[in-house]
């Protein structure tokens, strides 16, 4: 105890060596080295449409497990009714109804 009271003296220290309780010392004026994170801009929100574009008619069968839509990447949606398969390409608004012969390429 005398000894921690001796060092504690010799280096100018207010309390106690290892004291455990005590808050630690209010920093003094730190000055960082970088410049904090700027925050990235926000994308605008995307307009979504309160009513529907297309509505297709179709008996659909009530099974989940069927995958009987898909969206491909050249922005068209392929949809699949019993026999048939329709095709919608949302950005011109046109639709097909694919048959055995039916070219893709012209749509």
């Amino acid at each position: 105890m005398k000894a921690e009271k001796a060092l504690a003296d010799a280096a100018n220290l207010p309390t106690r060596i290892l004291a455990f309780r005590n808050k630690p010392p209010n920093p003094r004026n730190v000055v960082l080295p970088f410049s904090p994170p700027k925050s990235k801009p926000s994308k605008p929100k995307r307009y979504i449409p309160k009513h529907c574009e297309k509505t297709m008619k179709a008996p659909v069968v009530d099974d989940f497990s069927l995958n009987l839509l898909d969206w491909g990447k050249r922005n068209v949606v392929c949809v699949a009714f019993d026999t048939r398969v329709l095709l919608w390409n949302p950005s011109n608004k046109v639709s097909a109804d694919i048959e055995d012969d039916y070219d893709l390429d012209l749509f």
